[in-house]
């Protein structure tokens, strides 16, 4: 699977899994800006209106979390995991990072 697999709400819940996890460590790394040009690249019709409609969606982490427990198919919900750490593991790894991926395999039951 690929994002651009993702239906539109679980791109949304993606888009605001993204924004947990790269504030998680308080750092904007070279490598997750490489990580959001590539999303961008991978949704090039549909992650600006996307990351908008997050911003409009989404006042609080409960927000994101709701979103995030309404993607019910298991490969979208592997695939975003899946991206998510890969943005983790970009540079040391926090608890709050840590915290965020073991919180969507429990909604999940990865």
């Amino acid at each position: 699977m690929k994002l651009s697999d993702l239906n539109l709400d679980e791109q949304v819940a993606f888009v605001g899994l993204v924004k947990l996890m790269i504030r998680a460590d308080k750092e904007f790394t070279e490598q997750e800006a490489l990580a959001l040009v590539r999303y961008s690249e991978e949704l090039p019709l549909t992650w600006l209106p996307t990351v908008q409609r997050a911003k409009e969606e989404f006042k609080s982490r409960d927000d994101v979390f709701n979103a995030a427990r309404a993607v019910a198919r298991p490969e979208a919900q592997a695939l975003i995991h899946g991206e998510l750490a890969m943005i983790a593991f970009c540079d040391a790894l926090v608890p709050a990072e840590t915290s965020l991926l073991q919180q969507l395999s429990d909604i999940w039951g990865l």
